[in-house]
């Protein structure tokens, strides 16, 4: 059974590595990315790959990003989360965590409220 932390850690895996093959399979067909940067959330498995590919791409060329597995206190309970960090390992700018809903990822929340300061950080990047 997919649990939150291996969902994050496949998604924090991609991040480091600009390979959406080590999240693609834990994606629900009806995933939905939620962001506070972003006015309306992508919604749909193909939009939501094609969304990342671009944003991977744009990293890779210009803004080099890491994630940390790390725990944060979000909506009344502490989770597991990838705390992305950019241009250095400790210019954190975001965080994101997971909904599960029928074995896959239904959902994907990239936010900085709360900070991402706030989370636990692990020291862990998975690669």
């Amino acid at each position: 059974m997919l649990t939150e932390y291996d969902a994050v850690k496949a998604y924090a895996r991609m991040m480091n590595t600009r390979e959406l093959a080590h999240f693609e399979p834990y994606m629900a067909e009806d995933i939905e990315l939620k962001s506070q940067v972003q006015a309306e959330p992508v919604q749909g498995k193909q939009a939501f790959l094609d969304h990342l590919a671009m944003n991977l791409e744009k990293v890779a060329d210009d803004a080099p990003v890491w994630a940390e597995l790390g725990e944060i206190h979000k909506t009344g309970r502490t989770r597991p989360c990838a705390v992305l960090s950019q241009y250095s390992r400790e210019n954190m700018v975001a965080s994101a965590t997971v909904e599960i809903e029928g074995g896959k990822v239904k959902r994907l929340n990239l936010f900085f409220i709360p900070s991402p300061e706030e989370a636990k950080r692990s020291g862990e990047f998975p690669l």
